[in-house]
């Protein structure tokens, strides 16, 4: 099946991104990879720029200036930053642009372990790849936006990931902005409008994912499959950068999909667990497998796993 792979990527996530950009090239079959940033992302890592991977200025989609000043119009202060809300109205937009049925969105801060399809290979259906993180905010705010939409699956769509059909994308962001309901004129004025203040002004109040995958599940509910993801998502846990972790790559894929490196609000605020030399142990990594490490530390109260508990694959498929 023929797709585009886009990663929107921040300066603080590009190095990560120089990192784990061959694990996507090998681990993944598409078309093209489009790095979506600014341009102090383009100047930071050319060596990324080449006939399999291109790259797109933000400001050709949306300005994050618009979207900023929109923002704060409606909230003066708020603990999420309108940059975060901005990667994910890019993700829905760059359906306008591309010629493929489809795309994978992929966040700059996860690298895949192991070769993973995104199509079912008998029905060539896409996968919903379905984890368990579940945040009320964000379905307050598909509720607004559409009426008739509820949470609709049991996991979350929250993956780190996601393969778009450019048709049910544009579908979708042509019905949020004929919803003459709620004020705005574009897409992503809508949502702002459509959450609770509330939540815009203390916590995460729209996702991308979330939305995508509740809406086609309600309009299209047979065009995709579900399948359980394996993440490892608080990998920062246990290794003190992406380049760190992949290096550990055959060890992590026993069990994990996927592992991500997020470092919060900044980088600069990361402090590296001592827990990163159990991993770093050859004698561990030989009789053990990860999950096997965490949940002894996790019973002993020497590690946590913050929001929800990460998800390894049981058997092999």
């Amino acid at each position: 099946m023929k797709m585009d792979i886009i990663i929107p990527v921040s300066y603080n996530d590009c190095f990560k991104l120089r990192d784990n950009i061959n694990y996507i090239k090998n681990f993944i079959t598409a078309d093209k990879i489009v790095i979506i940033g600014c341009e102090k992302v383009r100047l930071a890592i050319p060596e990324l720029w080449t006939d399999t991977v291109s790259f797109i200025n933000e400001e050709d989609l949306i300005s994050l200036s618009d979207v900023t000043s929109y923002f704060y119009k409606i909230v003066e202060s708020s603990s999420s930053k309108p940059t975060w809300y901005y990667q994910q109205f890019l993700k829905l937009y760059y359906a306008a642009f591309t010629k493929n049925e489809y795309y994978l969105a992929w966040d700059a801060d996860t690298a895949l372990v192991k070769r993973c399809s995104f199509f079912d290979s008998v029905t060539g259906r896409p996968y919903f790849d379905m984890k368990t993180e579940y945040h009320a905010p964000y379905f307050s705010t598909i509720n607004t936006l559409f009426p008739d939409v509820d949470k609709i699956a049991k996991g979350s769509f929250v993956s780190e990931h996601m393969v778009f059909k450019k048709q049910y994308v544009l579908e979708m962001i042509r019905e949020i902005e004929s919803n003459n309901k709620i004020p705005g004129t574009v897409f992503w004025e809508k949502i702002f409008n459509a959450a609770k203040i509330e939540d815009l002004k203390s916590t995460a109040s729209f996702s991308e994912f979330e939305t995508y995958g509740s809406w086609v599940l309600t309009r299209y509910p047979d065009t995709y499959i579900l399948r359980e993801w394996s993440s490892l998502r608080h990998a920062v846990n246990y290794y003190s950068s992406m380049k760190e972790a992949l290096k550990d790559q055959y060890f992590l894929s026993k069990e994990y999909d996927a592992i991500s490196i997020e470092y919060g609000h900044s980088d600069t605020q990361y402090v590296m667990s001592p827990l990163c030399i159990l991993f770093w142990n050859p004698l561990f990594k030989l009789l053990w497998k990860p999950s096997h490490l965490m949940h002894f530390l996790h019973d002993r109260g020497l590690a946590y796993w913050p929001g929800e508990k990460e998800a390894y694959r049981t058997k092999k498929q």
